[in-house]
């Protein structure tokens, strides 16, 4: 993301790397990186063609088409680059990421004013569990 996010973006802040998301199993999983703002959630997936191509079965094809629309369904904008594209076009990942996230980091400007970073942090905890947060669930958290 040194190559595509940073020169695009300027800083790291509000990208989260090996972000734990829940399968219609509740089965952990994790996102590459997830860009969580007030406007939606964006799932970015670097893809190596060896381990997300060539030694895929048709069951684990399978599921990883059905994980991602799952997010699609719950909200997420899920978006993939090859691991190839980042090492040596990152000009064309910054290209597409920005028609992404454009709209979204319009938005986050406004977003720090109207949500403290606890604030955030609580909406965020409720969007991964996907169910109501209770006070003792940040108790535990926070």
């Amino acid at each position: 993301m040194e190559q595509v996010w940073w020169p695009l973006v300027g800083s790291f802040e509000g990208l989260h790397p090996e972000y734990e998301v829940h399968d219609w199993n509740r089965k952990s999983q994790f996102l590459d990186f997830a860009f969580l703002t007030h406007s939606g959630c964006i799932g970015i997936e670097i893809d190596g063609y060896q381990s997300h191509v060539k030694d895929m079965d048709r069951e684990r094809f399978s599921y990883a088409l059905n994980r991602d629309t799952f997010l699609t369904g719950l909200g997420w904008r899920i978006i993939h680059f090859s691991f190839d594209d980042v090492q040596k076009r990152p000009e064309v990942c910054r290209m597409l990421l920005q028609m992404v996230i454009g709209p979204a980091m319009m938005l986050r400007s406004r977003d720090r004013e109207l949500f403290s970073p606890l604030e955030k942090e609580i909406v965020r905890l409720a969007w991964s569990t996907g169910k109501p947060v209770r006070p003792k669930d940040l108790m535990e958290r926070y």
